[in-house]
């Protein structure tokens, strides 16, 4: 008579490998959701289309799987299976696959949609609209309309956001309007006539990040030959208008961003030294002064009346 072995007829208490291989797929979904917001991630620092829209894929097959998972352990629970060690690793699972869901409708989808709306723009100041610019075009990979706008209302913590946003196009793709209004944001906000990639933006932005808005404003005009100070002297004033009036009015302006910001100093100063400015300029002033003298007073006569000064129409006079 053969021997029986010392445990014959007890119960293996092991798991077995059905059990155990479903232990292990149901931890393979965090794995893979975290595949795919890695991939999301890589690709929106660094740039990378393929690894964008990889990752995309990628947490959709999760949901698909999280859904199947969630229908058998309802399932189990039902015919009162224990489904509890199934619990953890899919709710760990199904909130990160939740995770870039809210991340991208609140910082991408929800601003966007805003953009779209131009009655809620118009009513918006210029401080909501740069801050809805910059919370939707960190996520977008063609923010055309972000850059549009931060031409006119952006600011000094406008240029980074730019120059990351500008990841996503090529070294100098100059004959995509995404990028030609990207660079003409950065030369309107900085006042610099330089950068033809984004590297060289990014190394600009690198060695003047410690400078105000300002500063970048007199850098710029210092570098097209125009001595201007942060003061109320009368020869910076004098300077501004004549850059405000360096173009006649039939003639293209191939630098509107000097134009631009000698308007934004000049509306910074107070009516009085701008007035005896043009006084001067009226006297003894250039053409380029005198033109931009006339410019800035019908302006401000429009706007709000607060100079009283009448200048004759000088647009067509001077050449």
């Amino acid at each position: 008579m053969t021997a029986q072995p010392a445990d014959f007829g007890v119960p293996d208490r092991r798991p077995c490998n059905r059990a155990r291989a479903w232990r292990q797929s149901t931890w393979t979904l965090p794995a893979v959701v975290g595949g795919g917001i890695a991939l999301l991630a890589a690709g929106e620092l660094i740039g990378l289309l393929w690894a964008l829209g990889l990752g995309i894929c990628v947490l959709c097959l999760a949901g698909l799987l999280l859904c199947a998972a969630w229908v058998k352990v309802a399932h189990a629970a039902i015919r009162r299976r224990d489904a509890r060690r199934r619990w953890l690793p899919l709710s760990v699972a199904t909130a990160c696959w939740l995770a870039p869901l809210g991340v991208g409708y609140f910082a991408w989808w929800q601003p966007t949609q805003a953009l779209h709306d131009w009655n809620a723009i118009e009513s918006e100041s210029p401080a909501e609209l740069r801050e809805l610019c910059h919370r939707s075009m960190l996520w977008d990979i063609d923010p055309h309309d972000q850059f549009v706008h931060l031409r006119s209302c952006g600011d000094a913590s406008s240029a980074p956001r730019i120059i990351w946003a500008m990841r996503w196009m090529p070294a100098a793709d100059v004959q995509s309007c995404t990028w030609n209004h990207a660079t003409d944001a950065l030369r309107f906000i900085t006042n610099q006539s330089s950068g033809a990639s984004r590297s060289d933006w990014a190394r600009w932005y690198r060695d003047n990040r410690d400078r105000t808005q300002l500063q970048w404003w007199i850098d710029g005009f210092t570098a097209e030959g125009y001595s201007i100070s942060a003061g109320t002297d009368k020869q910076s004033v004098l300077t501004l208008l004549a850059v405000v009036g360096r173009v006649p009015a039939e003639t293209t302006d191939l630098k509107p961003w000097l134009t631009h910001n000698a308007w934004r100093m000049l509306d910074r100063l107070a009516p009085e030294p701008v007035e005896a400015a043009i006084l001067a300029a009226l006297v003894d002033g250039t053409p380029a002064q005198r033109l931009g003298a006339d410019r800035y007073t019908r302006r401000r006569r429009r706007a709000a009346g607060q100079l009283s000064l009448c200048l004759p129409r000088l647009d067509r006079s001077i050449r």
